[in-house]
């Protein structure tokens, strides 16, 4: 599932979309009035806000994203009636732009930045008529600490359909970390700030939420996080080792795995996965079927049983499909 951010902005000051109209594409509007005042009647465009590192993480089913309070979210805008980006000209507005406000706006690209903890809606009209074309509500809320996370493994827990491992060490050849930043609501909310910055002596920021690591040694080492303009620092560790290799799931034709040091998720590790005795590589053996779906997952034809390894850090475990 994709979990997409709530956010809500009518501002009094609005901002154009586009320099100029394209003539192939028309707004779409909203039929009516009624329609106009149910934003479940009125469907007309895709809000696509950027998502988080490993964003299911640490169980987000049903907990929304939010904005950090002081940090940025972009948004494009598509047409939900054929998905593609929106060429026509629009207006951007929000109602209570003390609370979420437009930064920038690049054709269908929009910048926001909260201003305040709160609610509001992201409100796009046709700039010749004022007709509503369709709006979409946002939240947010104060930044309280970050957490270092996978990025590579999407399944690390036996729960795989309501969360995730609670906590990740790293293997010395992981090549990222990600970093969730949380609020302090129960459960956490993920945050979004995509003018976040992150720096380590042991790694480098590659994303708003990600960083490199520079072959870090086993042992501790920290990341100074700014999410909202609220400084912290995190630390994630590296181990040397496993201590077991175990099977998460087998569902549906898909086998997933993990490998724990101290009941603690080893995140970055390089897996061998063999269906039957053939090997699971990025792209499906035509002969097979077996494909790898993330380093610790392997897709296979589900219809029959079949014996199922998985090898790590020297440790392995086998499973027989049901």
């Amino acid at each position: 599932m994709q979990h997409v951010l709530s956010i809500l902005f009518l501002s009094s000051v609005s901002a154009c979309g586009l320099l100029a109209d394209d003539a192939s594409q028309q707004l779409p509007v909203c039929r009516d009035a009624e329609d106009a005042a149910d934003p479940m009647d009125c469907q007309n465009l895709d809000f696509r806000g950027i998502q988080p590192v490993h964003h299911n993480f640490p169980a987000q089913l049903d907990v929304n994203n939010h904005i950090a309070v002081f940090g940025t979210h972009e948004v494009t805008l598509a047409l939900q009636s054929d998905s593609t980006e929106l060429a026509a000209a629009y207006d951007a507005t929000t109602t209570h732009p003390a609370t979420l406000s437009i930064e920038s706006i690049s054709g269908p690209h929009i910048t926001l930045r909260a201003e305040a903890a709160g609610l509001d809606d992201l409100v796009i009209t046709d700039p010749r008529t004022g007709a509503l074309s369709d709006r979409a509500p946002y939240a947010m809320s104060e930044f309280s600490r970050a957490v270092p996370v996978a990025t590579e493994e999407l399944y690390t827990s036996s729960e795989f359909f309501t969360g995730t491992a609670e906590r990740y060490v790293f293997a010395p050849a992981t090549r990222h970390i990600g970093v969730a930043y949380l609020n302090a609501a129960v459960p956490a909310n993920r945050l979004v700030d995509t003018s976040a910055t992150l720096s380590s002596d042991a790694a480098t920021q590659v994303r708003w939420d990600t960083v490199s690591l520079d072959d870090p040694s086993v042992g501790m080492h920290a990341i100074n996080v700014t999410v909202g303009g609220v400084e912290s620092t995190i630390e994630f560790e590296v181990v040397g080792g496993v201590d077991r290799v175990e099977s998460l799931f087998t569902y549906a034709g898909v086998a997933c795995f993990g490998a724990f040091t101290s009941d603690v998720f080893v995140a970055g590790l390089e897996w061998t996965v063999a269906v039957d005795g053939v090997v699971a590589t990025a792209v499906a053996d035509p002969s097979s079927g077996v494909v790898t779906a993330g380093p610790n997952c392997v897709m296979f034809d589900g219809s029959t049983q079949h014996e199922i390894k998985a090898t790590t850090g020297g440790e392995s475990v086998t499973v027989t499909s049901p």
